[in-house]
């Protein structure tokens, strides 16, 4: 994980790593910062949010089935096609066509 990967949140919600480790002040514990590549109401236009390192990076049971919390689909750093994951993924979790 990288500054610059987008992920897709099971969910279907679409989201940039901005920090990869960041860490906690009172306890140290390592966090994620990330921002949503969406509008989301009550937040506006990619909101930033930040989550425990382990729980973002855990599984979630879902319908019985464990399934990855957040699952890496591009990265903004190098060569993966990004805009064709996000189209791709956006179409999977809201069954829109391209």
């Amino acid at each position: 994980m990288k500054a610059g990967d987008t992920y897709q949140h099971y969910k279907g919600g679409m989201y940039e790593i901005i920090a990869p480790v960041a860490h906690h002040s009172e306890d140290l514990s390592e966090m994620v910062v990330y921002k949503a590549l969406y509008h989301a109401p009550g937040f506006g236009d990619n909101s930033v949010w930040v989550r425990p390192r382990a729980m973002f990076k855990e599984s979630v049971v879902i319908d019985g089935k464990n399934v990855l919390r957040f699952k890496k689909v591009g990265s903004l750093s190098n060569n993966t096609p990004f805009v064709t994951n996000v189209v791709d993924a956006y179409a999977q979790a809201y069954g829109k066509t391209k």
